[in-house]
């Protein structure tokens, strides 16, 4: 995988991730927090409460920062899920 690169302490949204994988493959993903996701998406109707769903490229985690979407990145490669929990960059 490529480098990662963001400034610390702008994690107030979603860090996307670009994958180049070992069979030239690109894909995507993208990191949260949990403060962040209490911060958008779609709202329930008739509330003020946010909900996701059908994103199985984001991954959440309570912290963020390169060291930890690194770690997650390789953890996730060492469990064969990469693929799961990104998508294809392009035309598939």
């Amino acid at each position: 995988m490529g480098g990662l690169g963001f400034e610390e302490g702008q994690a107030e949204g979603a860090i996307e991730v670009i994958l180049d994988l070992d069979d030239d493959q690109k894909r995507w993903c993208f990191f949260m927090t949990p403060d962040a996701l209490s911060r958008t998406g779609d709202w329930v109707p008739g509330t003020k409460v946010h909900f996701h769903f059908d994103a199985r490229h984001m991954i959440v985690v309570s912290e963020i920062s390169n060291e930890i979407i690194r770690r997650v990145l390789d953890y996730l490669s060492e469990q064969g899920l990469l693929e799961a929990c990104s998508l294809p960059v392009g035309p598939e």
